[in-house]
C-alpha cells in the first residue's frame, strides 16, 4: 500500500513539473531555435485580432523645409542663450526652451510668417527693446499708415505735401473695428509682440506699424479675407461707416513717426491711392492744406539725422535729432558745432532740442552735446528737450541727462523707450537657412548711473521704465490735421 502510494506521488510532481516546463516554454521571450520566426504572412490566432498595417501610426516624415525650419529655431535658442548678456531675467530658460520647442512641433502646421512672428512672440518676452527679430519686411502692407493718441484712440490717415507750398493735407478717420472686431481688443492682442519692459508708452508708437500687416492681424485671430478687409470708421458727426481695404496696393514700408507725410501711393494699375476718394461723400472729411510744422520740414523718405533751424521770430534755435547716428555725410559733430557757431553769432536766447521722433543710436555722440552746453551756462537755463512715444535708447538717455541741468525743461508726453536696458554692438544674428535677422542685447545701460543692471527682482519698479517730462503736452492727430505742434508753441510762449 505504500508503495502504490509513493509510486502515485512520483507520478503527480513529475507531472506538475512537465506542465509547469510547458507553461515556462509559452511565456519565455524569444523564439525557441528550432522553431521559425513568426512573418507578417503568419495567419492570426483565432481570437485575437492583428491590427491592419495601415493602421499603425508612424511619426510623419519632416520635409525638407520643416527640417531647416527647425535648425533654424534651434540656432534662434542658442543664440539667444549664447550671446544675450541676460537672456533670462525675466523669461525664466525653462518657459523660453518649453517654447521653442512646442513651436518647433507646429512647423509642419504653419506658415513661414506665422513662425516668423512666433519667434517674436518668444523674444519679446525677455524683456529687452533691442532683442527683436526683423519681421516687417516680410509683412504685406495696406496702404495707409495708422496713428495712435495718448489717449489710445486709433486712426487711419493719409498727409499730402506740396513741398512747393511748404503745405500739407490730412485726411483721418478713427477706426471702430477691423473685420467686426473691436480696435482696442487687436490694439492689446498686438502688445504681445512688443517687448516686454513695463513700459506704457511704447505701444502708440509700435503698433501703428503692425496694424500695417494682414498677417499680423491673422497672427492675432482676426478673420481676413482673401480679398479686402473691412475697416469700419467714425465720421466727424459720430456715424460709423466701412472702409475696404486691400493689403499689398501700394506696399511699401512707412515711416512712422510722428506723422508721415509721404509721395501718394498707387495701386496694383498704376492708379493713385487717395483716401478721400474712397471715402463715402455723406462721410467725407475735408483736409484744408496747412503749413507744416517744423519738426516735418525737413522730411523726405525719411526724417534726416539731425539738422537745425533759427527761429528769428522768436530769438530760438530748433535742433531736432531724430537719430545718433555716426554718419560722417554729415557728423553729428560737424552740425552741432555749426549750429553753436551761428547760436554764438545770433546771441540766440533759446535752445529746443527735439527728440520726439529719435529712436536712439550711438549714445556717445550725447557727450558732444554736454560739452557745447556746458560752455554756455545762460543757455542752459532756456533750454527745452521735447520727447515722446518715440524716444528711444540713446535718446531716452539723452532725456534723462539733461534733465539733470539745472534750468532744462523736458516738454512732451512720455517716453516709449526705458532709461535703462540692453544695448547692442551693431551686429544682428542670421540663421542659417531661412536668413533670419535677430538682435539682442550684448550690454547693460542705464542713463544715468554707467552699466547699473537693473533691480535683482527682474522687474523694475514702474517710475523707473520711462522718462517723464517736466510739461506734459501731447501732440494728436488733430492737432496736426490744423498744422500744429502744441508742445513747440508751448516753448515759444515762454
Amino acid at each position: 500500500m505504500k508503495k502504490k502510494i509513493v509510486l502515485i506521488g512520483g507520478a503527480a510532481l513529475l507531472c506538475c513539473a512537465l506542465v509547469l516546463c510547458a507553461v515556462w516554454a509559452a511565456v519565455r521571450p524569444g523564439e525557441p531555435a528550432d522553431q521559425p520566426a513568426a512573418t507578417a504572412d503568419a495567419p492570426a490566432e483565432q481570437g485575437i485580432s492583428q491590427p491592419a498595417e495601415s493602421d499603425v501610426q508612424q511619426e510623419p516624415e519632416l520635409t525638407l523645409r520643416d527640417q531647416e525650419w527647425a535648425t533654424d529655431i534651434h540656432y534662434f535658442q542658442q543664440k539667444i542663450a549664447e550671446k544675450h548678456i541676460d537672456p533670462f531675467f525675466r523669461l525664466p530658460q525653462e518657459e523660453f526652451d518649453r517654447q521653442i520647442e512646442e513651436l518647433i512641433e507646429q512647423v509642419p502646421e504653419l506658415d513661414d510668417i506665422e513662425i516668423i512672428l512666433s519667434l517674436q512672440k518668444i523674444i519679446a518676452q525677455i524683456g529687452d527693446q533691442h532683442s527683436r527679430v526683423t519681421f516687417y519686411t516680410q509683412l504685406t502692407l495696406y496702404a495707409f499708415p495708422f496713428f495712435i493718441n495718448q489717449d489710445g484712440s486709433v486712426y487711419i490717415y493719409q498727409c499730402i505735401a506740396d513741398p512747393e507750398q511748404k503745405t500739407y493735407q490730412l485726411t483721418y478717420y478713427q477706426i471702430v473695428q477691423i473685420n467686426g472686431v473691436d480696435i482696442q481688443y487687436i490694439v492689446e492682442q498686438l502688445k504681445a509682440f512688443l517687448p516686454n519692459v513695463g513700459n506704457a508708452y511704447s505701444y502708440i508708437y509700435e503698433i501703428p506699424r503692425l496694424l500695417l500687416s494682414r498677417e499680423a492681424l491673422e497672427f492675432i485671430g482676426v478673420p481676413c479675407r482673401q480679398t479686402a478687409d473691412t475697416f469700419t470708421l467714425l465720421d466727424e458727426q459720430g456715424q460709423t461707416f466701412n472702409l475696404d481695404l486691400v493689403p499689398g496696393e501700394g506696399g511699401r514700408s512707412f515711416s512712422v513717426n510722428t506723422i508721415s507725410i509721404l509721395e501718394v501711393e498707387t495701386d496694383g494699375q498704376g492708379e493713385q491711392l487717395i483716401l478721400f476718394d474712397l471715402i463715402p461723400e455723406e462721410h467725407a472729411r475735408t483736409a484744408q492744406p496747412v503749413d507744416i510744422p517744423v519738426f516735418a520740414q525737413r522730411q523726405g523718405d525719411y526724417f534726416e539725422n539731425y539738422w537745425y533751424m533759427l527761429l528769428q521770430e522768436h530769438n530760438a534755435m530748433y535742433f531736432g535729432i531724430n537719430q545718433f547716428s555716426n554718419s560722417e555725410n554729415p557728423s553729428f559733430f560737424d552740425i552741432e558745432n555749426n549750429m553753436f557757431t551761428l547760436i554764438d553769432q545770433e546771441n540766440t536766447e533759446k535752445l529746443i532740442i527735439d527728440l520726439r521722433h529719435n529712436p536712439g543710436g550711438h549714445s556717445s555722440l550725447i557727450e558732444l552735446l554736454h560739452q557745447e552746453l556746458q560752455k554756455r551756462p545762460d543757455l542752459i537755463e532756456n533750454t527745452y528737450v521735447l520727447i515722446g512715444s518715440k524716444s528711444g535708447s540713446a535718446a531716452v538717455k539723452c532725456a534723462a541727462q539733461l534733465s539733470e541741468y539745472d534750468g532744462i525743461t523736458l516738454v512732451g508726453t512720455p517716453t516709449g523707450g526705458t532709461p535703462w536696458g540692453f544695448g547692442l554692438t551693431g551686429h544682428n544674428e542670421t540663421t542659417p537657412n531661412y536668413e533670419l535677422e535677430f538682435s539682442c542685447g550684448a550690454y547693460v545701460y542705464s542713463s544715468t548711473d554707467g552699466n547699473m543692471p537693473p533691480p535683482a527682482s527682474g522687474y523694475p519698479p514702474e517710475w523707473y521704465n520711462t522718462v517723464m517730462p517736466d510739461v506734459y503736452i501731447s501732440t494728436d492727430i488733430q492737432d496736426l490735421a490744423e498744422g500744429r505742434d502744441p508742445a513747440l508753441e508751448w516753448v515759444l510762449a515762454q
